[in-house]
């Protein structure tokens, strides 16, 4: 690995979305700092796990300084956990997101955001399945790899900031 290391910062690391997001950037080369209330430690080098709640400042310091040499930060958010992004609209998102694009372009920092449509995770039981399909246009639910592929898109697409990438099988365009 060079010198210039890649540092992705992901929360709600420990299982689903959060996992499969981490993983992505572990297998890119990147050292990852993983956040969650639940995860536990690990012995991968390019990984370090910090338990707790996020939007505690005690988390934040348990980091290190970590964060001052971030490159990537994915906030995962869902529906279980209360949240400033879990708890927004599609069209607050979308908000938020050009917003804060505007705001920060000028330092070189890009701000996107991807939103899911129905995703086999844990959070859901495996009955559950053929229904939840049913709610997306494409009659399928969402890999998390789909996911990961979109952050992934998203920190490659260097001149892209302040989109929303609606990775929903088509929910966004109706139904």
């Amino acid at each position: 690995m060079s010198d210039a290391w890649k540092v992705a910062v992901v929360t709600g690391a420990s299982q689903g979305v959060g996992e499969g997001i981490v993983k992505a950037f572990l297998e890119r080369g990147y050292r990852v700092v993983a956040t969650s209330r639940s995860i536990r430690p690990s012995s991968d080098p390019n990984l370090l796990t910090v338990a707790g709640d996020i939007g505690d400042p005690a988390t934040g310091k348990s980091g290190g300084h970590i964060v001052q040499i971030t490159t990537t930060l994915v906030d995962y958010a869902n529906s279980k956990v209360p949240s400033v992004l879990a708890s927004m609209t599609k069209g607050g998102l979308d908000a938020a997101t050009r917003s804060l694009a505007i705001e920060y372009a000028g330092r070189g920092i890009r701000v996107n955001a991807v939103a899911p449509g129905i995703i086999k995770t844990p959070m859901h039981a495996p009955e559950t399945y053929e229904a939840l399909a049913g709610f997306h246009p494409l009659k399928r639910m969402g890999e998390v790899s789909d996911i990961a592929q979109a952050v992934l898109y998203l920190e490659d697409a260097g001149f892209v900031t302040g989109e929303t990438l609606h990775v929903d099988g088509g929910q966004i365009a109706g139904h």
